[in-house]
């Protein structure tokens, strides 16, 4: 949506045909593309006779790979931007990428999204500039959620972040000891402006910016991680239960070797499950009281034979 509101944006551009969607559409039309090529692409398009390098969609669409692509499926979606309804549009492109078929399991999440944008053009706003900053300033993402209603009786799956200020009576934790790609990138504000570092051991060694830059990061990465670990072993109610997976230790450079928190399950205290009493499911006999003795009372003689002379 963010290409098809301005063209000229070749980062979604990029960002929108490195994805699933694109790349099982051009599938189904019988092209067998791979992520690599895609970024070979990307990153080898040519200048034109002036020098200048054309904006990626041009590219793409002259190319000679990508061609019967576009036409199939592009072409129509960039004519009909701006004269369609965007309900209109998104279900143009839910068919002309064949969504639904690829992606069966975000079904909940499609129609939730087609009404959102029901809902938007309700209120006057039917372009995809409105929806997509509506979408930008909606900081929690309530407005796209899948709200469950909370009767189900069923496992809830979801983040530790999605956790935080909820509660459940049994909690299992999956904790993976993933190695970040982007160890080595460091990223610094200066002013207006973004500072991109790559820092290797003998940068650190040798620069002290570099040692600081460093430090501070490994530092800010520790608390952040103790504290999502807070969060997710404070959930539990009544059991908790954390699977740890960790990685085979191998020899890294001091550069690399940042406190993991995962350490803390190095050392652990098998917990018991707290013992409940079984509540039978038997009927049991209805105790009723009866009083020790009874005494009847008759105010008329007759009565005591049951016989009443009128």
């Amino acid at each position: 949506l963010q290409f098809l509101d301005s063209p000229v944006d070749d980062l979604s551009f990029a960002s929108f045909i490195c994805g699933d969607i694109f790349i099982k559409a051009a599938e189904s039309t019988g092209e067998k593309l791979r992520y690599d090529d895609i970024l070979e692409f990307i990153f080898k398009r040519a200048c034109d006779k002036s020098g200048k390098l054309d904006y990626l969609y041009v590219w793409f669409r002259k190319h000679s790979q990508f061609k019967d692509l576009w036409n199939s499926l592009f072409e129509e979606l960039f004519n009909k931007v701006g004269y369609y309804p965007l309900y209109d549009l998104v279900s143009l492109i839910f068919r002309t990428f064949n969504i639904f078929d690829n992606f069966p399991a975000e079904t909940g999440f499609l129609i939730r999204f087609l009404e959102a944008i029901s809902s938007v053009e309700s209120m006057g706003m039917n372009n995809i500039k409105d929806f997509i900053e509506l979408i930008c300033e909606d900081q929690e993402g309530s407005f796209l959620e899948v709200v469950l209603p909370d009767y189900i009786n069923a496992v809830k799956v979801m983040t530790f972040h999605k956790a935080k200020g909820l509660g459940f009576p049994v909690v299992i934790n999956m904790l993976y000891d993933s190695v970040d790609a982007r160890k080595n990138m460091f990223f610094e504000k200066d002013g207006k402006n973004l500072m991109i570092y790559y820092i290797v051991k003998n940068f650190i060694e040798k620069s002290p910016k570099l040692k600081r830059l460093y430090s501070e990061n490994k530092l800010d990465d520790t608390i952040q991680n103790l504290n999502l670990l807070y969060v997710a072993n404070t959930r539990a109610k009544k059991e908790l239960y954390n699977v740890v997976i960790k990685k085979e230790k191998q020899n890294r450079s001091t550069m690399q070797e940042k406190p993991n928190p995962l350490d803390l399950f190095e050392d652990y205290e098998k917990g018991e499950k707290e013992k409940q009493e079984k509540k039978s499911s038997e009927a049991q006999p209805t105790l009723i009281s009866l009083p020790g003795k009874i005494e009847m009372k008759f105010t008329r003689e007759e009565d005591k034979t049951g016989l009443c002379t009128i």
